[in-house]
């Protein structure tokens, strides 16, 4: 399965947790990513904490008006 992911820290990307398995694996750009953590809520989203770094990532933000 490939599902779409965003990063949200300078290890950690969000996705849905229906895409995910136990082991969970990971692959950016082919590349595979190892899953250092993982922490689901419940609703369909899952954070991994991964072995990779990422420079830049979106800042948390108000909505405008």
């Amino acid at each position: 399965m490939s599902c779409s992911g965003t990063v949200i820290g300078p290890h950690a990307v969000l996705s849905a947790a229906h895409c995910f398995q136990w082991p969970y694996t990971l692959r950016i750009g082919y590349q595979p990513v190892s899953v250092k953590r993982v922490m689901l809520d419940g609703n369909d989203h899952i954070i991994l904490i991964v072995g990779r770094r990422f420079d830049r990532w979106p800042l948390l933000a108000e909505m405008p008006d």
